[in-house]
């Protein structure tokens, strides 16, 4: 809405400072003199930080914390479950660890801004995504490690408004953490049911030691929309080119687009995407995917890889002059020691890797039905090690 406009809506903010819904309620510690801007969060225990009547629309989440001397430590923004329940839903529509949920990368402390989530200075974590509710709102953060978080702060700003129109889309989150076997996708969201708008995700891959310093990104983000079957309605091309970039990756963060983390020499590296411009509605289901495919110069993967155990080539690409050999029909194999292949030939293959995903959606229910946040040690061991 325009900034002039006026409007009836209500604003309210929950923090420690300000524990209820009611007005005129905040700040009643040491004569309101900053009586209570922080709290502990010991372990195993959980703090409630938002719990409103509605309608309302949660409008921007502000959370940062300290262990000691360490500002938002990596392992405990993988400890720290950040859930959000809307209209009494038994099952939580958000269930995500804190730095996930706001598109971080391993947990490095990354300066960045988009569209709807900020990290200023890498000190702390910012969304500003509308998270609307009918009759109740409930935002909770549990800490599943065995550390105490000594100075939690946070703040949830939202504004209490009759919502128009009849339907509306509940805000949910998705985070699963997966190393498929060679040849399988990964799922960045399993099928839900419903209508709804899928707005985006965050990607953070761990490559194989395996495959040395060859690339990684070369499969495509697909989703399957409504009565999609083998084949989906929207796609893209390779997965660096998911965040509209191009040509391996460089770190970046752009207001719908971004690479946060591109540390080649660790294998690390975060990417997303929001499509707010470009909106993925469905009217009855959704699921979406990505693919485990690499590629290098063929050449430098001679190097890696003996005969006998090289990775399956799904495509050799001529750079020379463009063309390319398709290779993953039955009928049609290439091997990286083939002699007819040009040396510099860019060679496409599958490979396995460590993804952890986000995935961000609006449905037009509370409830999702998607499968639990996996257990804290889960979502923090190396994948590479359970092999």
């Amino acid at each position: 809405m325009p900034l002039y406009e006026l409007s009836n809506a209500v604003r309210r903010c929950q923090n420690f400072e300000y524990r209820s819904d009611r007005p005129g309620d905040g700040a009643r510690e040491n004569r309101g003199f900053k009586g209570h801007a922080y709290d502990r969060l010991p372990a195993g225990e959980r703090v409630t930080l938002l719990d409103a009547a509605g309608p309302g629309v949660v409008d921007h989440i502000w959370i940062t914390f300290k262990n000691r001397e360490e500002i938002a430590p990596a392992h405990l923004q993988r400890a720290l479950r950040l859930e959000a329940y809307w209209d009494g839903a038994k099952t939580p529509a958000v269930a995500c660890p804190l730095g996930d949920f706001f598109g971080g990368a391993f947990g490095e402390a990354v300066s960045f801004e988009n569209e709807l989530f900020s990290s200023p200075g890498g000190k702390c974590f910012n969304c500003f995504i509308p998270m609307p509710f009918l009759k109740r709102g409930r935002i909770e953060l549990v800490n599943e490690s065995d550390e105490d978080i000594n100075q939690l702060f946070y703040t949830v700003n939202y504004r209490k408004q009759a919502l128009e129109g009849e339907k509306i889309g509940y805000f949910h989150a998705y985070w699963s953490r997966t190393m498929p076997p060679v040849g399988q996708d990964v799922t960045i969201l399993p099928q839900v049911e419903g209508a709804g708008r899928f707005l985006g995700c965050a990607m953070q891959v761990a490559t194989h030691p395996r495959y040395g310093g060859a690339w990684w990104g070369e499969g495509e983000v697909k989703a399957f929309i409504d009565g999609d079957g083998d084949y989906p309605s929207w796609l893209c091309t390779g997965t660096e080119d998911y965040p509209a970039t191009a040509w391996l990756l460089n770190p970046f963060a752009h207001r719908y687009t971004g690479c946060l983390l591109c540390d080649e020499a660790g294998g690390r590296f975060q990417i997303y995407r929001l499509h707010v411009p470009d909106p993925i509605y469905f009217n009855q289901r959704i699921r979406v995917q990505v693919q485990q495919i690499g590629g290098w110069q063929r050449e430098k993967l001679k190097e890696l890889f003996t005969p006998q155990n090289q990775p399956q080539v799904i495509t050799a690409i001529n750079m020379q002059d463009g063309s390319w050999r398709n290779a993953f029909a039955p009928e049609q194999t290439l091997s990286l020691f083939d002699e007819d292949i040009p040396g510099d030939s860019w060679m496409n293959f599958l490979r396995q890797d460590d993804w952890a995903c986000t995935a961000w959606f609006y449905l037009d229910r509370p409830e999702n039905g998607l499968p639990a946040l996996q257990a804290y040690p889960e979502r923090n061991q190396s994948l590479f090690e359970k092999q």
